[in-house]
């Protein structure tokens, strides 16, 4: 399967990962409204996987993390080859109306396989940067975690995944918290984000905010080394439609 076919596929099939924590989410949950949403949300994924249509209408843009060597024409020949049946949602600047299609690229050494994220505008309209302070513990940053999730979430179609990057500079908090979305997200949490992962969870805003235990499906978080000064937090919040595959290696 070439990359075009790839990019086209995450937005009708999910990953294994993302697929195996919603019916996880299902089989536990007892409110009778998130119970149907549940219902509706796996009769809509049985439908785009079967016909190969969207799961979800915004149809995003693509995120890539490449090895350095990567082709840019590659990437972007590739991802205009997969948006000719794809709604495009990308505009030439804030100012221009014109239509255009300009994957984000990271390039990162180390990396074997050529990764991506399709990002849809609601969820990165949730995302956040917070520039916390550096005299606070580890209660201070899970709690103003919490806080922002919370806020977020309602209007991230619930359930979520959740980033998050501390360290470094701001905007490699960003890039970490978005990054972190790309790992097994079945993998066991740490202590921390076991922590948030529960505390957001009780918040009771639920599945399609309409109440249970399932607001957070997962949280990751990834940390760099940081400037003694600054406590840079970034938040990524995917609604329940993660989207991302892999390529080559």
């Amino acid at each position: 399967m070439n990359l075009s076919e790839k990019i086209y596929l995450a937005n009708c099939i999910l990953p294994e990962d993302v697929f195996f924590l919603l019916k996880k989410a299902k089989a536990r949950e007892k409110n009778k409204k998130a119970k149907k949403f549940f219902s509706l949300l796996f009769e809509n994924i049985k439908i785009a996987g079967q016909k190969k249509v969207p799961i979800c209408q915004d149809t995003g843009l693509c995120v890539f993390y490449v090895p350095p060597d990567t082709n840019e024409k590659f990437l972007l020949n590739s991802t205009k080859v997969a948006y000719k049946n794809l709604r495009n949602s990308q505009k030439i600047s804030i100012f221009k109306n014109r239509s255009v299609i300009s994957p984000v690229i990271y390039r990162l050494r180390g990396l074997k396989k050529i990764k991506f994220l399709i990002r849809g505008g609601g969820a990165m309209n949730s995302s956040c940067f917070i520039s916390g302070n550096p005299a606070w513990g580890k209660k201070q940053i899970v709690e103003i975690i919490c806080q922002e999730v919370i806020k977020r979430a309602p209007f991230t179609c619930p359930p979520v995944f959740v980033g998050v990057g501390i360290g470094g500079t701001p905007s490699q908090a960003m890039f970490l918290s978005e990054f972190a979305l790309l790992c097994d997200l079945r993998k066991k949490m740490t202590q921390m984000e076991n922590e948030i992962f529960e505390k957001i969870n009780k918040s009771g805003i639920g599945a399609g905010a309409w109440g249970g235990k399932n607001t957070v499906l997962s949280v990751k978080i990834k940390q760099s080394p940081l400037h003694i000064a600054t406590l840079p937090i970034g938040i990524t919040i995917s609604c329940w439609c993660l989207r991302k595959g892999q390529y080559g290696g």
